[in-house]
Formats: structure tokens, sequence, C-alpha cells
């Protein structure tokens, strides 16, 4: 979410009435929404709405998974997968700003040249490349530091775990934003394997690392006529529609107008 505060409670002194700001708020698509202000950041004046609308949730969630729980570390090798997407899009940008030596993103050969220009310093085109190979036959085993699975149980029907696994080098962690129902069970009484962790929509807000993220020259993927397109019940419906076929391309993001606007 981005947008100007309207109102603070009487003990937060980050934030004054008028500071244009960004971050995480549930219920985000409407004219108000209030949030924890520790969930948000002040936007910069070089950041567009769009693009600081963008950062909330995608960027976030690659952060933390790639610092926090897979301990990237400068020089690592970074395999993501589903790297067309919101979260895919961020993890090839934020891996190549954390010092990765290698970015392979995993995508559709139509969406090789926009993973190209986000970070990517090879693409495996899952149409073509992974017809009669598997990742291990392209890399061999252990080949990666981390491996970011953002395309597993997102809808239809991939499964990357265990290929995934043995292409990620021993005593490294697998990263997946999206669960099985046994991924979600190891999750909350096991705390995830020792080699495979899954992290879910648990991402943390903090002003650190929104900060972080519209400073570093990171540019969000827009995906094209949804970069701050106005919402209403037509826009909604095609946003959705979209965002559901999984074909979109970066991140959907809806511009909510004024009441008075929206009544024109």
């Amino acid at each position: 979410v981005a947008g100007i505060v309207e109102e603070v409670a009487s003990d937060v002194t980050d934030f004054k009435v008028g500071d244009e700001v960004f971050g995480r708020a549930n219920g985000s698509l409407a004219q108000f929404a209030a949030t924890d202000a520790k969930k948000l950041a002040k936007k910069p004046e070089s950041t567009s709405w769009a693009d600081a609308a963008a950062y909330g949730t995608a960027y976030l969630t690659s952060i933390q998974v790639l610092r926090d729980v897979a301990k990237m570390k400068d020089g690592d090798k970074v395999l993501v997968i589903g790297a067309s997407g919101g979260c895919g899009t961020a993890a090839l940008q934020l891996s190549k700003a954390l010092g990765a030596a290698e970015v392979v993103g995993v995508c559709s050969g139509t969406n090789a040249s926009l993973c190209a220009a986000n970070g990517a310093t090879r693409i495996v085109d899952y149409k073509t490349d992974l017809v009669d190979k598997t990742l291990k036959d392209i890399f061999g085993t252990g080949y990666f530091d981390v491996v970011f699975d953002c395309a597993t149980n997102s809808g239809a029907g991939e499964n990357y775990k265990a290929a995934g696994l043995e292409v990620l080098k021993p005593g490294r962690i697998m990263v997946a934003i999206n669960g099985a129902p046994m991924d979600f069970v190891k999750m909350i009484f096991c705390g995830g394997s020792r080699r495979h962790k899954v992290h879910l929509t648990n991402d943390k807000g903090n002003q650190a690392d929104l900060s972080y993220c519209a400073s570093a020259q990171l540019k969000p993927v827009l995906q094209e006529g949804f970069d701050g397109v106005p919402l209403n019940e037509q826009n909604a419906i095609k946003g959705f529609k979209l965002l559901k076929s999984r074909r979109a391309k970066g991140k959907i993001v809806f511009t909510v107008l004024p009441e008075a606007e929206l009544k024109a």
C-alpha cells in the first residue's frame, strides 16, 4: 500500500498527518486503511506511487527469504523458480543487489528478456529446457547455494520441490513461498525440515527493509495496463482474473480514487 497519512495514534512519533508513506496494510484496496506504524516507511520523493505500492509484499518477502531464511552470502549462486512474477522479479533484483555471483531464473521463454533485464544471468525455459531434462541434468547435484521457489503450489500443478533440492548444496536451505497442506503442518509443528523451509505470507513489515528496497535503486516490475490503473469494478475483475491466471508479469497495482472522483 502507498498513500498519505490521515491520522496517527498518540504514541506514534515516526509519522505525522500529511506524510507520504508505503508498506503493508490489511484491506488496502480502499480509500482508507489502518495499519501498524512499524509496517510503514516514508516514501522517497523520487519513487512513484505505483512503485511504492508494489514494494510491500513481494520485496519484503524476497529480502527476508534471501537474507534471513536462506542466509544468502556475497558470491552465492541463486536459483529463482517462477522468476517472472512479483516475488520472482523482486528476488532477481535483490539477489543481484545482495551480491550473488550467479542468478538463474526459471520462466517461460516469452519472459526471458524480462527476467534478464531484472538480474538473471541465465534463463531456464521450463517449456523447452525441462521437457526431457531436469535441473540436475543441466547444473549437476548441489550447484546452488540458494533455491527460491515461487512456483510450486501456486495453482497450476507445478512441483519443483524434489528438483530444487537436487541442485541445492548440502546444508543450505530451499525456500518456497507457497505451501502444500503437509508443508503447513511441518512449519507449524516442526519449523520446517532441516533442508527445506516453507516461507509463506508471514513476511515481517518493518521500516528498515522497506526503506532499503526503496533506496537500493530497485525498480518494481508492474504488469502492463495495471501499473496504477484506477480501481473500479471493470478493472478489478480484469486484474484479479489476470492474477488468478498466473500470467501476470510483475505486480498488479490499483489506484484508489477519492470518493468524489469515483462518483464523477
